[in-house]
């Protein structure tokens, strides 16, 4: 059995942040694109009810959102992201589906859910510094959520596995 994760694509956030993603992130050196994360890790493969989950997305509208600034979440490593606005869509459907599946958003490991496009993730300050130069002048960047996406993760890939659309 696999590890899943629930995630909302931002593919038009792609061109300008997956170079970055694919050499300063493991899962986006996997195959992972741009995406703001719902529930990781979700469920294992061999439990995961499709159809339920199905249902729990479906409640949720399709909403336009806009990445406008860029912040860090500090650590040894630190994590440079874009900040999706509106946050609390992001929010709502990572509490349902929580509650829904009995997953703890971040397996319980921070007391808040920060909806974020994470871009790169290094201990060099001046790598990050470097990246948040060349991306600043291109927001804010405009996206339209219409799905959740699936994907499940093997050694050294994810694959997309199911596209949930938004109603």
């Amino acid at each position: 059995m696999s590890e899943t994760v629930v995630v909302v694509p931002v593919l038009n956030a792609e061109p300008l942040v997956g170079a970055f993603r694919r050499l300063h992130t493991e899962d986006g050196a996997e195959g992972m694109p741009a995406h703001v994360t719902l529930l990781a890790p979700f469920v294992d493969s061999g439990r995961l009810d499709v159809g339920a989950l199905r249902a729990e997305i479906a409640r949720f509208p399709p909403f336009e959102l806009t990445l406008g600034r860029l912040d860090r979440f500090d650590g040894p490593q630190e994590v440079l992201y874009a900040v999706p606005d509106p946050a609390e869509p992001f929010v709502h459907m990572t509490e349902a589906l929580s509650a829904r599946f009995g997953v703890l958003p971040y397996e319980g490991a921070h007391d808040e859910i920060v909806p974020h496009l994470t871009i790169a993730i290094s201990a060099d300050a001046v790598v990050l510094e470097r990246i948040e130069a060349e991306l600043a002048p291109s927001l804010p960047l405009a996206a339209v959520v219409g799905c959740v996406d699936v994907w499940t993760h093997a050694p050294g890939r994810w694959t997309l596995t199911d596209r949930l659309p938004l109603t």
